[in-house]
């Protein structure tokens, strides 16, 4: 698995993340970081904690360091995390992910912790009112006991407790998500867009069969601390 992290300025927040992932053994055989407007200091945190450096002077967006990452994974797999999403969890959760995606049962897994996603959650504007916007339906989890039980139509349960849905309720989403590097080659990058994946690909992403599976106790938590 290739542990890939997009990261720019915010050192605190970097070492913060960084160390969570060294406490709870998030510690792949691949490990990358592309920095937006490197500097020294990046390279120098980087190096500190595993990390092969990339990176540009200039901020190239989302999109493009998205794309760049993918471009210099070499492992089967592929986590995608921004520099301050911190491991609340162990890092062994990450097996049963892995399995899915080698069973052909999913097509991404989603590892933002349930019980403490973070601030902000953006989505907790639909609570009680999910199926007025179902393309984010799964973030349902956040605050729903068994949205599985709750949203029986669209939310199932996988034998490991992890939730399932397609990408009609599940939007693609820059949080912690784990994908086949072979899918993010064929079906994403083609359509990532210039700018921000969030904004660019939700159309078509929404439109399609994919299967979303959203780990039932989680991992990271997003924690900014400047």
């Amino acid at each position: 698995m290739t542990l890939a992290v997009l990261s720019w300025a915010a050192h605190r927040t970097l070492i913060n993340t960084l160390e969570s992932y060294k406490m709870f053994g998030i510690d792949d055989p691949e490990k990358i970081i592309w920095f937006q407007e490197i500097t020294e200091t990046d390279k120098k945190i980087a190096a500190e904690y595993g990390f092969k450096v990339y990176g540009s002077d200039q901020n190239i967006g989302i999109a493009r360091a998205y794309q760049n990452l993918v471009d210099k994974a070499h492992g089967d797999t592929f986590l995608f995390l921004e520099n301050d999403w911190v491991a609340l969890e162990s890092g062994d959760r990450l097996k049963y992910g892995l399995e899915l995606l080698y069973s052909g049962s999913v097509d991404v897994v989603r590892f933002r912790h349930r019980r403490f996603p973070g601030a902000p959650l953006w989505t907790l504007q639909y609570q009680g009112t999910e199926l007025e916007r179902p393309e984010f339906l799964l973030d349902a989890i956040h605050w729903t006991k068994e949205p599985d039980i709750a949203f029986p139509d669209h939310i199932g349960k996988f034998d490991n407790g992890f939730y399932s849905t397609t990408s009609h309720y599940a939007n693609w989403t820059n949080n912690p998500t784990m994908f086949k590097t072979e899918f993010l080659i064929d079906e994403i990058l083609p359509r990532i867009g210039r700018r921000d994946i969030e904004v660019d690909i939700q159309k078509w992403w929404k439109e399609q069969p994919f299967v979303v599976a959203q780990d039932n106790v989680g991992i990271f938590t997003h924690k900014r601390i400047g």
